[in-house]
């Protein structure tokens, strides 16, 4: 749970550097837009103002063609004065023919560098591409969000499945002990009961072989004194029927004492066999109380092992959004590689700004020329 906790967070974190580095490009590409757009308004200007120089150019050269048409016929009438004049002008002529030739070559330059820059599909090519990325880093981090909501969502249905199973795991060890405990009591209580039982089982069986002692004893003397009464019949006539009979009154009364104490014993040798097919339940009991949770400890079991699924079924998401941070990463090099394409512009931008200069330069003698 803490290492899910840690990644988590970890995600977390992610995700803000995420939104930080998207809003950072996002604020980026409007500056570059910007910048386009600054350099667009630029160009155009530096083509009006080529536009204009080429017109004064072409005016210039025209009106120095026709000075030197009319100086040319006028040649022969002028002094020689004006013929130094005359070679004056031609060298200027000459100067202001290789400060043109050099413009020309300045104005190509600079037609090529601005074709370059008026190039601007590539560039809006490269924005779309930009603006795609941009939104499909919004949809990765939409889904990612959604990922982690799924995620917490997952995690706290089987923290409340665990907390669940713990109450119930809880519940049936607190039965299983109170089991336990009823079970050794009853064991205990049935032991000594049966210990007892034993004993006057066994005291009883003492009693009934003495008892069986006994009977035979009184039945051998029953049996000798009616061979004695046999033997002295002929003696003992005069002796009154009354006495015999009370005799065999006595013993009959024995016999049925005897009788009665065996039907007791056999009633406690039932009462010690109902007692052990009561221990035989509650050993069954107990077995079953014992499946029970061995089942319960089972499921617990597979929940575990449902939750290690889920578990790695969310490393398995971490390892994807991972990925998905590698390839924000590939985006932020690409990204890279845009500014160094901004770079450039500004490398292009110091250019024309020489250029402007040189070519304010080349006006500012071009009028003192023509002055």
């Amino acid at each position: 749970m803490a290492k899910l906790r840690e990644a988590l967070e970890q995600k977390d974190a992610d995700l803000v550097r995420v939104n930080k580095e998207r809003n950072d490009a996002e604020w980026f590409l409007g500056e570059e837009r910007q910048h386009l757009k600054d350099a667009n308004q630029r160009i155009a200007l530096l083509e009006e103002e080529l536009i204009c120089v080429k017109a004064k150019h072409a005016d210039i050269i025209h009106n120095l063609r026709n000075e030197a048409f009319e100086l040319s016929e006028k040649l022969v009438f002028l002094p020689s004065f004006h013929l130094r004049r005359i070679n004056m002008l031609c060298k200027k002529y000459a100067q202001l023919s290789a400060l043109l030739a050099t413009t020309q070559e300045y104005l190509e330059k600079l037609q090529v560098e601005a074709s370059e820059f008026t190039n601007s599909k590539e560039l809006r090519k490269v924005i779309e591409n930009l603006n795609n990325e941009l939104h499909q880093c919004k949809a990765e981090n939409a889904n990612l969000l959604k990922q982690k909501n799924d995620a917490e969502w997952q995690l706290g249905e089987h923290r409340e499945w665990l907390r669940i199973a713990n109450n119930r795991i809880t519940g049936l060890e607190d039965e299983l002990t109170y089991i336990k405990e009823a079970d050794k009591k009853t064991l205990e209580i049935l032991r000594m009961e049966n210990e007892e039982l034993n004993q006057k089982n066994a005291q009883l069986k003492a009693d009934v072989e003495h008892f069986q002692d006994e009977i035979q004893g009184a039945l051998m003397k029953a049996t000798k004194e009616h061979e004695g009464e046999e033997q002295n019949y002929s003696e003992c006539k005069e002796v009154p029927a009354l006495n015999r009979g009370e005799n065999i009154d006595e013993n009959l009364s024995s016999i049925s004492c005897l009788l009665e104490n065996l039907c007791k014993e056999l009633n406690y040798q039932k009462i010690i066999d109902t007692l052990m097919e009561q221990r035989s339940k509650a050993e069954q009991l107990l077995e079953e109380r014992k499946e029970s949770i061995t089942d319960a400890y089972n499921k617990i079991v597979e929940l575990e092992k449902e939750i290690l699924g889920s578990t790695l079924k969310e490393e398995m998401e971490v390892t994807e959004i991972k990925t998905a941070y590698t390839k924000i990463a590939e985006e932020t090099e690409n990204r890279s590689k845009y500014t160094r394409s901004e770079e450039f512009i500004k490398t292009a931008y110091t250019k024309i700004a020489e250029e402007t200069e040189n070519r304010s330069k080349y006006t500012r003698s071009e009028e003192f020329m023509y002055v």
